[in-house]
């Protein structure tokens, strides 16, 4: 009989890009509330973010079963649901407030990028983070500060040793931050920072995967040119609750 765990990496196998995210939170410790061959609803440890897939709507009510409805009150709040069936019950059963739909991209390969070498790429320091905080604005000062404080904020330098963009780990994993001071655009710099985080998730066994929204084609023109794949469907970021 199958654990709980590889269970519910028995499910993601069957659609690697599409539940590349759940898989990891999987292999990093994140709590698994729910698996079966239909579906699996998991909690990453150190943000509280859920993430729900389903296959049939059955299999998404028995996964949200799980929790009681109060129970987001003491969560992050945010759900990371599959489009469809798991989409489709969230809003049936919880009380959703926000939605970002994304794009989903990873790179499945195991070869490390080559990076132009151009740019230093250093951890951010607190000379750094309050100019990240000012340009923005995707997730919370104090989820900043988190991140932060985590080591997973990281920034380019020029060879002048000015200080171009910044990239880094969103709380629940994924790949983001990307941000590049308009001096300094144009300049391939987006692309080597993309690449050097990249190495960094590979160098630790993990999986480099990102979430695009749905309107930021520039940004998914960028992941396919890397080498990311995109998932045949989409993900959505639920907040529920009243904000």
């Amino acid at each position: 009989m199958k654990t709980l765990r590889e269970t519910a990496l028995a499910f993601c196998a069957e659609d690697p890009l599409f539940y590349i995210d759940i898989a990891e939170c999987v292999k990093g410790g994140g709590k698994i509330l729910y698996a079966s061959e239909n579906g699996v609803f998991v909690e990453h440890t150190e943000s509280g973010i859920l993430m729900l897939a389903a296959k049939t709507e059955s299999a998404a009510e028995r996964a949200l079963a799980s929790l009681a409805p109060d129970s987001f009150e003491k969560r992050s709040r945010w759900l990371v649901a599959r489009e469809g069936a798991a989409r489709e019950t969230v809003y049936k059963s919880l009380p959703v407030s926000r939605e970002t739909t994304c794009f989903q991209v990873a790179y499945l390969g195991k070869e490390s990028f080559e990076a132009a070498g151009e740019l230093s790429f250093k951890r951010a320091e607190r000379a750094q983070i309050e100019q990240v905080k000012q340009n923005y604005a995707l997730e919370s000062p104090e989820n900043l500060e988190r991140l932060f404080s985590a080591g997973k904020i990281f920034c380019g330098f020029d060879e002048k040793g000015n200080f171009v963009g910044f990239i880094g780990s969103h709380p629940e994993g994924s790949m983001g931050m990307l941000y590049i001071f308009p001096e300094y655009r144009r300049k391939g710099y987006a692309e080597e920072l993309e690449k050097r985080l990249a190495n960094e998730y590979l160098k630790n066994g993990r999986v480099p995967y990102g979430h695009v929204i749905e309107d930021n084609l520039a940004s998914l023109a960028l992941q396919k040119k890397l080498g990311l794949k995109e998932a045949d469907g989409k993900i959505c970021w639920l907040r529920i609750g009243k904000d």
